[in-house]
């Protein structure tokens, strides 16, 4: 899987909003509590995964879905935040 976004000089831009949704989710658990970052992060993957529940549902259920395959490390990443969810965001990604 190429990154959920890579820079302008290495061909490709902007992201693709449901890998960078399920990558916001997975890179919010690697940092630290006190990372101001941390929430940021949670919170740009709530604002992505709503919109493109609506807009794009098969493309975040394949970035969802691609992420579980990449390995018991990403997958725990990505369970540990969807934990952490509201409810209703959590029932989106549950629906797909």
């Amino acid at each position: 899987m190429p990154p959920a976004c890579w820079k302008w000089w290495q061909g490709l831009f902007p992201c693709d909003p449901a890998r960078y949704a399920v990558h916001k989710l997975i890179i919010s658990r690697k940092r630290s509590q006190a990372n101001p970052k941390r929430r940021k992060d949670v919170e740009q993957a709530q604002a992505l995964i709503r919109a493109l529940a609506v807009d794009d549902p098969f493309a975040l259920r394949d970035a969802y879905a691609e992420a579980r395959g990449r390995g018991e490390a990403w997958r725990k990443l990505r369970d540990e935040a969807v934990s952490l969810l509201p409810d209703d965001v959590r029932a989106k990604l549950e629906d797909l």
